[in-house]
């Protein structure tokens, strides 16, 4: 039972930056030209976003969560987990990664409602929200209670 609410807290987790690659504060130039998808299977999606973009958890060879962008990760209550985060992260651009990032990228991932590969049911639900305790301090309010106990 806890390796599986694991498994849905990481999933969870390594979903919050999948899209950290398009996040920044400045305003983003309008999209120009036309993309082609040629296989529209989410598994190519999948691995882009396993292969491309750093996650705030990742899960080891032996099927442990390890930290990435995230250095610890506690449940405040059963409905409230507090991730702590990395310093001193840039992205390509020069920008700084921190806690209004990740709230960006909770926001458009919610925003764009687009459904996980495996089902809609690991999207973000209507209530679940992220706060900024401090730029390196996310907090994030689920809409049901927490899938799994978490590392301190």
């Amino acid at each position: 039972m806890l390796k599986w609410r694991s498994t849905v807290a990481a999933a969870v987790l390594l979903g919050l930056l999948a899209c950290a690659g398009h996040a920044s504060a400045q305003k983003a130039a309008a999209p120009r030209g036309e993309l082609r998808v040629v296989d529209p299977s989410p598994l190519n999606w999948v691995s882009i976003v396993f292969n491309v973009f750093e996650h705030l958890v990742e899960f080891d060879h032996q099927g442990k969560l390890v930290p990435r962008l995230a250095t610890g990760w506690r449940w405040l209550d059963d409905r409230t987990l507090e991730v702590t985060l990395r310093r001193g992260v840039k992205f390509h651009n020069g920008e700084a990664f921190d806690a209004e990032i990740v709230k960006l990228n909770w926001e458009e991932n919610y925003r764009a409602r687009q459904p996980h590969a495996v089902g809609t049911y690991m999207n973000f639900k209507h209530g679940s929200r992220v706060e900024i305790g401090d730029p390196f301090r996310a907090r994030s309010e689920w809409w049901t209670t927490a899938p799994t106990s978490g590392r301190t």
